[in-house]
């Protein structure tokens, strides 16, 4: 199973403010929090901890988890953007982020492993939707893929084991 999620910064700059009162504790946890306020770049360590989270939030899905909205319940545990963790119900699930201009880009998959194995797939691929998760027809077999899209981003993720 695979997460992604891509946060445009110049549109997330626009859209939110999350310098307001109460914002970051109503996304963040308390550690989080901490990470952000001891960051040298406030801003993209906000986008790059919730990219990370959403990425995942769409793993959780995939497990079969209801949806919701509990962003305090998805920690992420560190600020390491090559090899991050993040935690959902005492269960770790690994990240990898870039960062590339106004673009912030995270995965998130169940084994650290399959973070070599990632591989991008074009927007117009053909792929179908059952539960509002995106998979795709490969050997006859589904295939779990990750979609998302903010701003002028677009990113589709599958795992090619």
């Amino acid at each position: 199973m695979i997460g992604n999620d891509v946060v445009d910064l110049n549109l997330a700059g626009i859209q939110s403010n999350w310098q307001r009162k109460g914002y970051l504790n109503k996304i963040f946890t308390e550690f989080e929090q901490q990470l952000i306020a001891e960051s040298a770049d406030k801003n993209i360590t906000v986008w790059q901890l919730w990219s990370r989270k959403e990425a995942v939030y769409k793993v959780v899905l995939q497990q079969g988890c209801a949806g919701g909205y509990y962003p305090k319940k998805i920690e992420c545990l560190d600020v390491k953007i090559k090899a991050g963790i993040v935690q959902f119900n005492n269960k770790k699930y690994f990240t990898s982020t870039y960062l590339s201009g106004s673009c912030i880009h995270s995965i998130a998959v169940l084994n650290k492993v399959d973070l070599d194995y990632v591989i991008a797939l074009d927007w117009n691929i053909n792929c179908v939707t059952f539960n509002n998760i995106p998979y795709l027809f490969k050997n006859n077999k589904l295939v779990n893929i990750s979609k998302s899209h903010h701003g002028q981003f677009e990113k589709i993720v599958a795992l090619n084991v």
